[in-house]
């Protein structure tokens, strides 16, 4: 994205976390985020997730939090499986859930990439502006649901179910 800043050795460093953890489909680092040049937080969404793959994906589901996980580096083949194939709020959680689908995601515990802070208030205009109807205004997060379910598949187990209901 055009506000997110690498270290310069960040995709050198994701590369080679992956290639030594060969189970891992993706790899980021911690985020810093920025305002106004100064560091205002860190990310709480970076953490790796290396249990069992519905495990992961139901603990992403309870928080995708800010999601930098999506800015981090993936496996090819994977990311191109994963990415959905229209735009919908919140389109980067289905992409990130799809992966875990396929394998684990790792951290390396350093800041290496910074993002400027979108103020929270932002991402409500967008609901509001792309909800054309009004069960996607009741439901935002819908579209992610169906994604999840009809295009990715993802196991219509209990605990999976319950997260879905609980994000919309």
């Amino acid at each position: 994205a055009g506000d997110d800043y690498w270290h310069q050795d960040y995709a050198r460093r994701m590369i080679a976390e992956l290639d030594g953890n060969p189970d891992a489909v993706c790899a980021v680092s911690r985020v810093a985020f920025v305002r106004g040049g100064e560091i205002v937080e860190t990310s709480t969404g970076t953490e790796a997730l290396v249990g069992a793959r519905i495990e992961n994906l139901c603990y992403y589901l309870q928080s995708p939090n800010d999601n930098s996980r999506m800015y981090g580096v993936f496996r090819t083949e994977v990311a191109q499986r994963a990415f959905p194939t229209r735009d919908f709020h919140a389109f980067d959680w289905a992409f990130c859930a799809g992966t875990l689908l396929e394998g684990t995601h790792i951290e390396v515990p350093e800041i290496l990439m910074w993002r400027d802070r979108t103020e929270s208030s932002r991402y409500t205009e967008y609901v509001r502006r792309d909800a054309k109807r009004a069960i996607n205004r009741i439901f935002p997060m819908l579209p992610l649901t169906v994604d999840l379910l009809k295009r990715l598949k993802v196991p219509r187990t209990y605990p999976v179910l319950r997260e879905l209901v609980w994000l919309n």
